[in-house]
C-alpha cells in the first residue's frame, strides 16, 4: 500500500498501490471527494473525517507518540461527527475532554471515533 484514502460522504477507506485506484461503483458523471495520504504503518496517522470537508483542517495541533496521541479540534460551532485514525497499535483508552469515548475498528489498523463537541476539543487516545 502506498496510500490510503478516505472519501468524504461515505466514510469509505481505498487503499491505493502503485498509484492504482478502482472506482467501480462510482457511476457515470458521479462524484467522489478523497483525503489521500501517504501510508505510515509505524505510527499512528490522520485519515479523514465527516467534520470538514477538507478533511484535516479541523485538527489545530497533533503530537503522537509511540505510547499516546493528543489530537486538538478546532472548527465553528457545534461538531457532531467521526474521525478515522490508523495505527498500528489498538486504542486501550480514548477521552474527548477527559470524558472517554469509545471507537470502533473499521478495518485492520484503522479506527473510527465519534465525537461531539462545540467549537474546540481534546483528543487523548493511548496505545
Amino acid at each position: 500500500i502506498d496510500y490510503l484514502a478516505r472519501e468524504f460522504w461515505s466514510g469509505e477507506i481505498y487503499h491505493i498501490s502503485d498509484g492504482k485506484l478502482d472506482f467501480d461503483n462510482v457511476p457515470p458523471h458521479g462524484i467522489i471527494l478523497l483525503s489521500a495520504r501517504p501510508y505510515r504503518p509505524y505510527r499512528p496517522q490522520y485519515l479523514g473525517s465527516d467534520l470538514h470537508i477538507s478533511q484535516g483542517l479541523e485538527i489545530s495541533s497533533w503530537e503522537a507518540d509511540s505510547n499516546e496521541l493528543d489530537i486538538t479540534l478546532l472548527r465553528p460551532g457545534i461538531a457532531d461527527g467521526s474521525i478515522v485514525i490508523g495505527s498500528p497499535h489498538p486504542p486501550q483508552l480514548a477521552s474527548l475532554d477527559d470524558r472517554k469515548i469509545t471507537w470502533n475498528p473499521i478495518e485492520d489498523n484503522i479506527y473510527q471515533f465519534e465525537l461531539q463537541f462545540n467549537r474546540d476539543a481534546n483528543l487523548h487516545i493511548g496505545f
